[in-house]
């Protein structure tokens, strides 16, 4: 998958967030005003069922119990207007001044300045109260002022936008973030594979060259074969670095751990480059007495401790020790070398695929002794001086 198409999916999941963000406040605002309105419908139809020409004012009715707002009602006659709240007064007005188009029985919304208040006019019905001299019929607004629970939703609606701007810029951000992730990554990946390419170059050309002088007979047989033998394992070996580093980039690459005696790698190790030491006139120095007993995955560790063995080797001007020191919580392993120290600038390149040092080869054996390390949740570093070049490696101690 490209760059590009990438690019479209991490886009792509952006828009569906938004847009689901966006339907789901659409969807809250709809139902939320619908459930209200209903209710609010729904007792003032309770009420006007309440009013009977031969019965008194209020069936019992419990409104909250049954999630309906509580009704009121107001007296439409001008001799009561100084008997009114506010609220009902400003809908007395709005009744004088809209009567003609509205109907008896029907229920009305009103709304100003953020009031919201739900009516029914009533025609001729018995109002008991001793607030009135006469129990004669009478006309009556029965309302629902549902003001404060649209304050409670307006509020809502407000948290929602600034949670869903958020979400946007959270969003927004994460996918600026990711598309840059992507970048780096499909630059790395081309490094990667331009670095491997030229890398597989350069032992091919060699096989290559001595095939064809062998095919001229203009080099000798004997030393071309050594040659090409030992080109070909350079490039299998490579080739196999390569394909480890793909799979732990693809997550494919398993732990295959067990109890075991990690000194037991160690001294297979040491002794599989005694001879490599010996030519270079190089001394090893280690002891290995106490166990150190771990869970961990031998081929794994015997690649790690391989590379960094052997590198060690190669720069060190008289010797390579190895200390061990074990805790409760790790195993540390020092591996160090008495050669030249590593500039402070290369340090942090030490680790990186394909990176070269002086008298370097193809530089990816680090950078998966690393990988290999870190997939066991242990760490390696690497510090550089006068006096010595050591690779700092933890282990987790871990107890069967």
């Amino acid at each position: 998958m490209n760059i590009l198409n990438k690019r479209k999916i991490v886009y792509g999941l952006t828009f569906i967030v938004v847009t689901i963000s966006f339907i789901f406040l659409i969807l809250f605002n709809i139902l939320m005003n619908l459930y209200v309105e209903n209710s609010a419908r729904s007792s003032l139809e309770l009420m006007k069922h309440t009013f009977d020409i031969n019965a008194e004012f209020f069936v019992d009715y419990d409104f909250n119990e049954n999630l309906y707002f509580e009704p009121y009602y107001a007296i439409i006659d001008d001799d009561y207007v100084e008997e009114m709240f506010p609220s009902e007064i400003e809908l007395y007005k709005y009744y004088k001044s809209a009567s003609k188009n509205l109907e008896y029985g029907e229920s009305y919304r009103y709304t100003n300045k953020g009031k919201t208040i739900y009516f029914m006019l009533l025609e001729r019905v018995i109002v008991d109260d001793t607030y009135f001299e006469n129990d004669d019929p009478k006309n009556i607004l029965i309302y629902v002022n549902i003001s404060p629970v649209a304050s409670i939703v307006s509020t809502i609606n407000k948290i929602f936008a600034v949670v869903f701007f958020l979400i946007i810029v959270f969003v927004v951000w994460i996918g600026k973030k990711t598309d840059k992730y992507l970048e780096m990554s499909d630059k790395n990946l081309k490094s990667f594979f331009s670095n491997a390419s030229h890398e597989l170059k350069t032992p091919i050309m060699s096989i290559q060259s001595y095939a064809e002088g062998i095919e001229k007979e203009i080099v000798d047989e004997k030393e071309a074969a050594q040659i090409i033998i030992k080109e070909s394992e350079r490039m299998s070996n490579l080739v196999g670095d390569i394909l480890e580093i793909s799979k732990i980039d693809s997550g494919a690459k398993n732990l295959n751990a067990y109890y075991s005696d990690l000194r037991e790698v160690l001294y297979d190790i040491l002794e599989s480059n005694t001879i490599l030491a010996e030519k270079s006139n190089i001394e090893f120095k280690f002891k290995l007495n106490e166990p150190l007993m771990t869970v961990f995955d031998e081929q794994m560790m015997h690649s790690v401790f391989s590379n960094i063995v052997s590198n060690n080797i190669r720069y060190a001007k008289s010797k390579v020790e190895v200390h061990v020191i074990k805790n409760s919580k790790f195993i540390s392993i020092k591996i160090s070398d008495d050669g030249e120290p590593i500039l402070e600038e290369n340090i942090i390149h030490v680790f990186d695929r394909f990176y070269k040092g002086k008298n370097g080869q193809n530089g990816i054996g680090l950078a998966l002794a690393k990988e290999y390390i870190e997939l066991h949740d242990g760490n390696i570093r690497v510090i550089s001086n006068e006096e010595e070049t050591a690779f700092l490696i933890n282990i987790p101690n871990i107890k069967k």
